[in-house]
């Protein structure tokens, strides 16, 4: 059996994000269990090979796809000999390995899709001024608005010609038949993580504690966390990850630099993430918009409990504290609320069964599995 992944981002050549980590976990999932995958990325970094060349990660083909659309391509660069062709949700992309490969069987698996009014509401989190540089807006030109039309008609055709359609998670349902006027309900394909085989608290820090674990760009909105780490002082706060955004993270630093409980640990590798979560008590997130972040499952998987501004599936509040409310006020009050009782540490537990059950790595790749084998009639 040979699957082709088509994503718009694969965990490697200084860009990380969900998408790739998912795309490259579950390309060497598969390679591990006597699977072919090749995976089709558009280039987005210098590091990356040339358009229609390969390059081997973690044993997967990965190849180099054009970014810029509005030159021409050679279409044979979208040509597979997979039996399978499983897309993760980008659309001009799909559209031509889809087009080149008609007799290939076809699943897309949506991580996230986002309205007109989502978009409106993530450009407007964008504007303003930031470290005496102007945020910029998407692009208003007219050539942009008419491609970004063209791409969408694209994908939807992609999707009449699918024959699964899959979601990581419940609440993007909605948005998928309604974007796209599906009449099937997709089927659910989790995300999937390794779970510590025994939850143990033996490592937790003795003092309460909370774990940043995100980009820290506008739309992540760190300084709404920032800022109740200030107001508790008795809290310790370690912040992991880094911008997108030129220089933010020295103005985060500098505007911040008095407040002794907010620790400054930048991007962290798996090893460094695993150590961090399997000390803190809780994770902090405080984002504008969100799918299902993967950053949630991987502290549910250390006993940490969830204080966050959305609620995903409704795994905040089942397994921590939601404030609707995007200000300090709401965050503080949630947070301070977990923290009494320990409240933190039943929730967090009941979090680590949750995510063993339902988001296992060898349970949720074997469900891929069985739905390849079941679209190849085996």
């Amino acid at each position: 059996m040979k699957i082709n992944i088509i994503s718009t981002e694969f965990y490697e050549w200084g860009v990380y994000g969900g998408f790739g980590m998912f795309t490259r976990k579950l390309g060497k999932e598969l390679v591990k269990r006597g699977i072919e995958v090749e995976a089709f990325m558009p280039k987005f970094s210098n590091l990356q090979k040339t358009p229609g060349e390969y390059e081997l990660i973690d044993g997967v083909q990965v190849k180099t796809l054009p970014r810029v659309r509005h030159k021409p391509f050679n279409l044979k660069m979208y040509k597979t000999d997979a039996d399978i062709i499983h897309s993760e949700c980008n659309p001009l992309d799909t559209y031509l390995t889809f087009f080149e490969n008609p007799k290939t069987p076809k699943i897309i698996t949506f991580q996230d899709i986002r309205t007109p009014k989502d978009l409106d509401m993530l450009r407007a989190c964008d504007k303003g001024k930031l470290v005496g540089e102007a945020m910029t807006d998407a692009p208003k030109k007219y050539w942009y608005r008419v491609w970004y039309s063209f791409v969408e008609g694209l994908y939807k055709i992609a999707i009449r010609h699918a024959d699964y359609i899959t979601t990581q998670t419940e609440l993007l349902v909605p948005k998928v038949k309604k974007m796209y006027d599906l009449r099937q309900h997709p089927f659910w394909l989790p995300n999937f993580i390794d779970v510590p085989t025994q939850l143990s608290f033996s490592k937790k820090y003795s003092v309460p504690s909370v774990a940043w674990l995100a980009r820290t760009d506008p739309i992540k909105h760190p300084e709404l966390c920032l800022e109740v780490a200030s107001v508790n002082p008795e809290v310790q706060f370690y912040v992991m990850g880094h911008s997108h955004w030129p220089h933010y993270d020295d103005y985060l630093i500098q505007k911040y630099k008095d407040a002794k409980n907010i620790h400054w640990i930048g991007m962290v590798n798996e090893e460094q993430k695993n150590e961090a979560l399997s000390k803190c008590w809780v994770l902090m997130n405080t984002s504008y918009y969100e799918a299902l972040p993967i950053t949630f499952l991987e502290a549910m998987s250390y006993g940490c409990s969830i204080v966050s501004t959305q609620n995903p599936d409704r795994y905040t509040e089942k397994f921590g504290a939601w404030s609707k409310e995007q200000t300090v006020r709401g965050v503080h009050e949630k947070l301070k609320w977990i923290l009494q009782d320990e409240r933190w540490r039943a929730l967090g537990t009941a979090g680590y069964n949750f995510v063993k059950e339902n988001h296992e790595t060898n349970k949720c790749v074997n469900q891929h599995i069985t739905l390849y084998k079941k679209l190849l009639g085996e």
